[in-house]
């Protein structure tokens, strides 16, 4: 996406990768949710960012947090996804 001109923030969701806390490896609909919407909340800080183009892509797991943050937060405009199923159900 970076390449293509959009400005870009990957992160990893609570508890995994180089995020911190306990326990470790969770996936929770409700906290990655939440890092979804604290993501469209630093990229909103931005000056150069259109608040009104934001968009988030979920992967695998976390497909489903990206479809349910968008659902639940209307700063969100655009989503997209590549999973086999919506493990937050």
């Amino acid at each position: 996406m970076a390449e293509r001109g959009f400005i870009t923030l990957a992160f990893d969701p609570s508890y995994t990768g180089e995020s911190s806390g306990e326990p470790r490896n969770v996936a929770s609909p409700d906290i990655n949710t939440e890092d979804f919407s604290a993501s469209v909340d630093f990229l909103g800080s931005l000056p150069n960012v259109d608040r009104e183009r934001i968009g988030v892509i979920g992967i695998c797991g976390y497909s489903g947090m990206a479809l349910t943050a968008a659902t639940s937060d209307p700063r969100i405009k655009a989503v997209a996804t590549a999973s086999m199923y919506d493990m937050s159900r």
